[in-house]
């Protein structure tokens, strides 16, 4: 199963999930299948992230394409969900995959020339400013996400790094559940295990219209459903 693959079910799992909160009053079923697209689209970052951290040019470009796109589609976000063209209680959850891959660099850029324990302390200060800012899914999701970034550079078999990923999600899941007044939503997470189980590691078919078929997907997404809100 290629990134490519894995794209394109996380994409599919998260218009499950949005079509659930607006079309079929928030029913929970589709919500649980929707929660597995967050750990897909951490994943796939966490990928993308290790083919261009030494390119210095790429990585920008790429940072800089998910900050306009979520700055472009905050207000569609906003107006579906919360129908104020400006909310600052909540934020699109493209915000917090940029917070993530500044996590990245940051602990990239810094875990060598000092303490590794330090750097990390400063991953998880970063992570938490996202509940300042009222970032969907929060610093538990960034860490979910820099928890990948680890495993995924482990030099260890693919099966031990899939009972690393089952961990991580339960941690995610347990944290969530006590931090969130009970709430076990992101049990549907687990489902997201099925598909990186069957990554291939390889990138699958890539063109310029595809990429961007991807990034213009988010707001038509928004603007279908807010027809039906």
């Amino acid at each position: 199963m290629s990134s490519l693959v894995l794209k394109i079910i996380a994409t599919i799992l998260m218009t499950i999930e949005y079509s659930g909160v607006i079309v079929f009053d928030n029913n929970l079923v589709f919500r649980y299948f929707g929660r597995a697209a967050f750990p897909l689209f951490a994943f796939l970052l966490v990928e993308g992230y290790n083919h261009t951290k030494n390119d210095k040019k790429r990585l920008i470009r790429y940072a800089l394409s998910l900050l306009i796109l979520a700055l472009l589609t905050e207000f569609l976000y906003d107006k579906l969900f919360f129908g104020e063209t400006v909310y600052l209680g909540s934020q699109n959850p493209l915000f917090e995959l940029i917070l993530g891959l500044i996590c990245l660099f940051v602990y990239d850029k810094f875990s060598n020339s000092i303490s590794k324990v330090f750097t990390v302390i400063i991953v998880i200060y970063l992570a938490f400013m996202s509940d300042f800012l009222f970032i969907n899914n929060g610093g538990l999701g960034i860490l979910l996400l820099f928890s990948y970034y680890i495993i995924i550079n482990l030099k260890i078999k693919n099966k031990y790094k899939n009972l690393l990923y089952l961990l991580s999600d339960i941690i995610y899941i347990v944290l969530f559940y006590f931090t969130s007044g009970g709430n076990l939503l992101q049990i549907g997470v687990l489902l997201s295990l099925i598909p990186i189980a069957l990554y291939n590691g390889k990138k699958g078919y890539k063109s310029k219209a595809l990429q961007y078929s991807f990034y213009l997907y988010y707001p038509i997404l928004l603007l279908i459903l807010l027809l039906f809100k």
